[in-house]
């Protein structure tokens, strides 16, 4: 492997789906994954070999972050963020408001999406323990009586 295109075609080989906008960011996450192995030192390569790759690895993220800085984030934000880049460097200042205006709505709707989990969250634990418990007692009711 020596560049970009190879790393991109192993992908291709691996997956067995051609590389685009949309799943970039499954070979962005492997090779991060790839990266903390080489970091932690668990594979048996030489120190030299160990640096290369994490060489490698380093130049092949930050050239993909440079192409697609938000590829790791959900379509919706993605697709707001690449048209406010879009706006701001056609200098359409107007439409970048209204595109910040969108990604707010987006956020407050997340955020209470995220509420009504913590929310219905809240009762999960103390009611497991709850039913816990009352498997334990009839449990230990029915080899009393039997």
């Amino acid at each position: 492997m020596t560049n970009w295109d190879d790393l991109k075609e192993l992908f291709e080989i691996v997956y067995n789906v051609p590389l685009n906008e949309k799943n970039s960011y499954v070979m962005t996450r492997n090779l991060r994954e790839f990266m903390k192995t080489l970091i932690a030192g668990t594979l048996s390569l030489s120190p030299t070999e160990n640096k290369k790759w994490k060489d490698k690895i380093s130049t092949y993220l930050k050239d993909a972050k440079s192409k697609n800085p938000y590829e790791e984030l959900p379509d919706q934000e993605r697709e707001i963020l690449q048209s406010i880049d879009t706006y701001l460097s056609d200098q359409k200042y107007q439409e970048v408001k209204s595109e910040i205006k969108n990604l707010s709505v987006l956020m407050i709707a997340k955020q209470s999406k995220i509420d009504k989990h913590i929310k219905t969250n809240k009762w999960s634990f103390p009611c497991a323990i709850f039913g816990m418990i009352l498997t334990l007692v009839f449990g230990i009711l029915s080899f009393v009586l039997a």
